[in-house]
């Protein structure tokens, strides 16, 4: 594989952001959340997981048996989204900033944000096995962005995230290409230290390598749109709910609800747009505007 396109060193160029992001469906920019916030974050992820037995008192993995069927598995990702730190990351100013450059003022992250806990491929993937080449496949607007963000250390045998460049251009696939591509040479990688985040378009090509270490990997994905497009109804819910309880049950101990609280005009519908609507508008570049 080759390395990823660093354009840390364009993060305040918005102009430049949107012509990479519609040349080659991603930007890698390092550093970008504050590194007090991501520390307090993988602190509080890896004490969500010990709670709910992930993780020994001494540090070691515990597998899961079953997969979703161990009730570990619900008790570790409903303990991650239930912590404020988590979900208060798609705040940061540094982040919010490229992302209102990239689609513009009105942008704002889905409430709903999934946690990445990826074990090690010799573990056999329990609650959180690599993921294959595939799109994010919304069908409701055509510019979702994704943020991948780097909650600790990740080198590339550890599980990186990688794409497949220019590959936003390919509309969406039925079933979001899973089983129809794999990972080769042209695809582009890299290590990552926390706080890193790699931001993709929703149908730029994408997954994570195998894990070939003997420690789990932590990361997130957060979606991101323009308030004018309706959202699935889905993108306001925790991620795997029902399976995760509902936000009354995860925010009891919250300071705010700010962090999953969508501006006033955004509209959560069952029924995805016709085509031909504003949300099969324009590609990011042009969205955004200068």
């Amino acid at each position: 594989m080759k390395e990823m396109q660093d354009s840390t060193h364009q993060a305040a160029d918005g102009e430049a952001l949107r012509t990479r992001m519609d040349e080659d469906g991603y930007l890698l920019i390092r550093g970008v959340l504050d590194a007090d916030l991501i520390g307090t974050v993988r602190s509080d992820v890896l004490d969500a997981l010990r709670l709910a037995g992930w993780i020994a008192d001494d540090g070691s993995l515990r597998p899961l048996v079953g997969g979703d069927e161990d009730p570990r598995y619900w008790a570790g990702f409903a303990g991650v989204q239930a912590l404020e730190s988590f979900h208060r990351m798609a705040f940061d100013a540094a982040l919010s900033s490229i992302m209102s450059a990239l689609i513009g003022p009105d942008m704002f992250p889905w409430p709903g944000k999934a946690p990445y806990m990826i074990w090690p491929e010799e573990m056999g993937g329990p609650g959180g096995r690599h993921a294959q080449p595939h799109q994010e496949g919304v069908k409701w607007s055509r510019d979702v962005l994704s943020t991948w963000i780097s909650i600790g250390s990740t080198p590339v045998e550890q599980g990186a995230l990688a794409v497949l460049p220019g590959t936003n251009n390919l509309e969406y696939l039925p079933g979001y290409g899973y089983g129809d591509y794999e990972f080769g040479p042209e695809w582009a990688t890299t290590g990552f230290e926390p706080g890193d985040v790699v931001i993709f378009h929703n149908f730029t090509l994408h997954g994570s390598l195998p894990n070939r270490t003997d420690t789990m990997r932590l990361s997130c994905s957060f979606k991101w749109q323009s308030a004018r497009f309706p959202a699935p109804e889905e993108a306001s819910l925790p991620v795997r709910h029902p399976g995760v309880p509902g936000w009354d049950s995860l925010t009891k101990d919250w300071s705010s609800r700010r962090w999953i609280t969508p501006p006033k005009n955004v509209v959560f519908t069952q029924k995805p747009p016709a085509r031909g609507s504003l949300s099969d508008g324009p590609a990011v570049k042009e969205l955004a505007g200068p």
